[in-house]
């Protein structure tokens, strides 16, 4: 007889230094071990953090300008079904199919003294390949072509984390809720009494 698999899901919420925006994005419990860990690890150096979050997600947080790290448990004492990870050979397969999709990722750009994250769409699989790649090995820079075709370069330096969205593995409802995460949210006019030049009688 088999058991579903159960785990902790956790909510990561990042404090930057200078910034009153937190970073906020979904972990479950082995990927919180793992964080855990490194930042252990890394304790006496500063550099970017990789964290792929699940299927479609990663982030890259900035450890030279985290003032604190949250890792908040969304239905405490209570674990929730999660759906195995595959095995190396299944996830290799995946991997493959979405290489040969043409969907194209967006970035969520956290750059100091901007107060929302900045949205890049219409990103390359390869570009990001190439700046995750860059932001792991602690390069200075990252460049990519954006919606415009416009070439982008940020000072690596002077960024808090980097957001990847894929598309490839959401629904359109999903994706909406991960684009419009740090969207400001539209304010509303409390409605008002009819003026007594309103009233008819």
């Amino acid at each position: 007889m088999t058991h579903p698999l159960t785990s902790r899901s956790f909510d990561l919420v990042a404090t930057f230094s200078a910034r009153e925006l937190r970073l906020s994005c979904p972990i479950d419990e082995s990927d919180r071990a793992r964080l855990l860990d490194q930042l252990d690890c890394m304790s006496f150096k500063h550099r970017f953090h990789g964290l792929e979050l699940r299927s479609g997600l990663e982030c890259f947080l900035n450890t030279a300008h985290l003032v604190r790290v949250n890792l908040l448990e969304e239905l405490p004492g209570i674990e929730v079904l999660t759906v195995p990870k595959p095995p190396p050979q299944r996830r290799e397969a995946i991997v493959a199919e979405r290489a040969k999709s043409d969907v194209r990722v967006y970035l969520r750009v956290w750059v100091r003294g901007v107060p929302a994250p900045i949205l890049h769409s219409d990103i390359e699989l390869d570009a990001w390949g190439c700046i995750s790649c860059a932001l792991d090995e602690g390069a200075r820079f990252i460049a990519f072509a954006d919606e415009d075709a416009e070439d982008l370069i940020y000072g690596t330096d002077h960024i808090d984390a980097v957001e990847m969205i894929d598309p490839y593995y959401f629904d359109d409802d999903q994706l909406a809720e991960f684009l419009e995460r740090y969207d400001p949210q539209p304010e509303f006019d409390l409605p008002q009494p009819p003026a007594d030049s309103d009233v008819p009688f």
